[in-house]
């Protein structure tokens, strides 16, 4: 009869093994259902959770065993119609065999063919560059005698000429170095003007052009007529049919009280 009594049973469970060698334990009453139900409900929360994630993992297992599965039973099936397709016969592969061989003579002949017309190309283009070469190496000779019968000759026999009039002029009378003078200027504008080149003479009196004249030297005058007009003229000019190849260098008339000319800065800077 003491064994049955829950006071006894409390008492029981509170000194056993566990709680001597030191691991806590919870006494339960019978008298509290409560507690009981708690603990119950726990358990099986607990059990259901354990139960939930084991067949979530065996679903996974299963769909990744699933898929494998059909895999393999799509090529069961790739398999299956290779080998259902007709076998090729013998004499067609040996057919097929002798054709290409007969095609590797052709080949052969057509890439020797080939290579030598390379080489025949490769041959041309190595004339065409020497032939280019020499070309241009007798167009430059060609440009040099151009320019030596043409220009520079001309050139150096009318300078000569010239030398014979100043050598002539030094040893001749006072009374004709004057038409000694005029014939050698009349000489070299002709020398010009066989190169197609003419001269720019600046008269004095003549209004300033800043294109054709550069002042090079202010005269300062009190005639207002006089103003902007050339004084006098140091070097004649140079021009050609295109472009003036130099301006003819001039003295310029500047009037007391007025400022420096527009045309005489123009000039100037040109």
């Amino acid at each position: 009869m003491a064994n049955n009594n829950p006071t006894r049973l409390c008492a029981n469970r509170s000194s056993s093994p566990d709680q001597k060698q030191g691991v806590h334990t919870t006494a339960v009453s019978a008298d509290d259902p409560g507690v009981i139900l708690r603990t119950l409900a726990e358990g099986a929360n607990t059990s259901l959770v354990a139960a939930l994630a084991w067949i979530n993992h065996l679903s996974r297992q299963l769909e990744h065993q699933r898929l494998t599965d059909q895999r393999l039973e799509e090529q069961l099936e790739s398999l299956s119609d290779q080998l259902n397709l007709p076998p090729v016969p013998v004499d067609t592969i040996l057919s097929n065999l002798n054709n290409l061989r007969a095609e590797i003579p052709r080949l052969s002949e057509t890439i020797r063919r080939v290579t030598e017309r390379q080489e025949v190309t490769d041959h041309n283009v190595e004339q065409l560059r020497l032939l280019s070469e020499s070309l241009d190496r007798k167009m430059d000779r060609l440009s040099a005698d151009f320019i030596d019968r043409h220009v520079t000759d001309p050139l150096f026999k009318q300078f000569l000429g010239l030398f014979a009039s100043l050598r002539s002029l030094a040893s001749s009378d006072k009374a004709t170095i004057h038409e000694e003078v005029c014939a050698l200027a009349q000489q070299v504008e002709c020398l010009l003007e066989s190169h197609g080149l003419s001269l720019i003479q600046a008269t004095e009196g003549e209004a300033l052009d800043p294109r054709a004249h550069q002042p090079i030297q202010v005269c300062v005058t009190d005639d207002g007529a006089l103003h902007g007009c050339i004084a006098q003229t140091f070097q004649a000019g140079l021009r050609s049919s295109e472009r003036i190849l130099q301006l003819a260098r001039v003295a310029v008339f500047i009037c007391k009280g007025t400022g420096p000319l527009e045309s005489t800065t123009k000039g100037t800077e040109a």
